[in-house]
This record gives structure tokens, C-alpha cells and sequence, in this order.
């Protein structure tokens, strides 16, 4: 059975050297597919109620922002053909 939480992990750095760097951040769910206890999958949060949004809050809080995604893979942010809605994807080193 795998553990999961909230976070909030770092995608993107946007305008980097510039006065207008900033980064970009992905409100998620982490979760270990592996014995190792490890939180090294994700998926898009999905928040239903306000009791998930306080759960998510007090997650991020305590661990602030996750960097371990984007510093061990690379992230694409990618459109849908169909509507003009994307996702981030992200491929491990």
C-alpha cells in the first residue's frame, strides 16, 4: 500500500537571470509506487473539499516547496490538441 500527500513541487523557472525570474510551481499529490518509502511519483492535485484544501495547506506548509522532481527529470509543459489546456509532464533522469 503506498503513502501519499500534498505538495507543492518545483516545475519551472521562467525568465531566469532576469528581474522578472520566477518560478513555477505545481500544486500535486506525491505518492511512492516503490518499497522504499520514497516520494519519487505524482499526479495533479485534486481537491474536492474544503477539509483537502487544509490538508494540502498544512502538507506544503510543513514541507514547503518539493525540488526533488526537478532536480532528478525534466519537465515539459504540454497542450492537448483538443482545447487549449495543458499539463506538465515530467521525465526522470
Amino acid at each position: 500500500m503506498s503513502e501519499w500527500k500534498y505538495g507543492l513541487i518545483k516545475v519551472s523557472i521562467e525568465d531566469e537571470g532576469t528581474d522578472n525570474e520566477e518560478q513555477i510551481n505545481l500544486l500535486a499529490e506525491l505518492y511512492s509506487l516503490g518499497d522504499d518509502g520514497e516520494y519519487d511519483s505524482f499526479c495533479k492535485a485534486d481537491l474536492r473539499s474544503v477539509e483537502e484544501l487544509q490538508h494540502a495547506l498544512k502538507d506544503v506548509e510543513r514541507e514547503n516547496i518539493n525540488t526533488w522532481f526537478y532536480d532528478n527529470g525534466l519537465f515539459a509543459y504540454v497542450v492537448c490538441d483538443c482545447c487549449t489546456e495543458g499539463r506538465w509532464e515530467w521525465e526522470k533522469k
